[in-house]
């Protein structure tokens, strides 16, 4: 006979589907965030750079703030049971 137990145990275990998608889009945004202010202005049409070298504080700052979410996050997810 095989016991129904270790399954359910192990998929309430861990971070959910939809978590698991929120960080991640968390995580995908961090990096644009990140790769569009580190990006050098040969890389970049001149609009862009002239708009983004005017912002390249905030595009800093809110890469830092997800950044935070996203740890946050997974320390709640972590301690939850």
């Amino acid at each position: 006979m095989v016991s129904a137990a270790p399954a359910a145990t192990a998929a309430s275990s861990g971070i959910s589907d939809s978590a698991e998608l929120l960080l991640a889009a968390a995580f995908a945004l961090m990096l644009l965030l990140l790769a569009a202010g580190l990006a050098p202005a040969r890389a970049l049409p001149q609009p862009i750079f002239d708009l983004l070298d005017r912002r390249r504080e905030a595009l800093f700052t809110a890469a830092a703030a997800l950044g935070l979410g996203i740890a946050v996050g997974l320390v709640v997810v972590a301690v939850m049971p």
